[in-house]
């Protein structure tokens, strides 16, 4: 397998202080407390079935992420990349932030069928992936492992 799969020497490159705080940013947009927030705002809101819809397909997300998670049992990078030290103590693969976000934002775009929202979802889904890898607590293999089950959830 190629080492850039698994390491993480060439995002400490692009680490610079005024991004950090944009990737924290982005990284929130998959953290189950963002869903928990968002998710009543959207029925609330919005159209209760599209919304129920949105859930549904969130919550079969979570279960798969925890599932493959742990069958594959992959590592997370190694602490020295984990930004702030901040290292979740779970497996690796998938990324669950990548695949959630993928199927969160994926289900809006779907619903709303515009494009200026399926370009905001795109821009949002690939700010949280990236995100993992600039915060160390996800490699590619991960971020890739994400986004090919959630693309295939939605």
């Amino acid at each position: 397998m190629s080492p850039v799969l698994y390491e993480l020497e060439w995002v400490l490159p692009l680490r610079q202080e005024w991004l950090t705080p944009l990737f924290k940013g982005f990284t929130f947009l998959g953290f189950t407390e963002f869903f928990f927030l968002a998710l009543p705002i959207l029925y609330w809101t919005w159209h209760k079935a599209a919304a129920h819809r949105v859930t549904l397909a969130l919550l079969i997300g979570a279960i798969l992420t925890y599932y493959l998670k742990d069958l594959f049992q992959d590592p997370r990078p190694a602490a020295k990349y984990a930004f702030d030290g901040y290292r979740p103590e779970s497996y690796g693969l998938p990324s669950g932030h990548t695949l959630l976000a993928i199927v969160f934002w994926g289900s809006i775009a779907s619903e709303l069928r515009t494009k200026w929202a399926t370009i905001v979802c795109i821009v949002l889904m690939i700010g949280v992936s990236f995100s993992r890898l600039y915060l160390g607590v996800h490699d590619l293999e991960d971020v890739i492992g994400g986004t090919i089950v959630g693309i295939s959830l939605l």
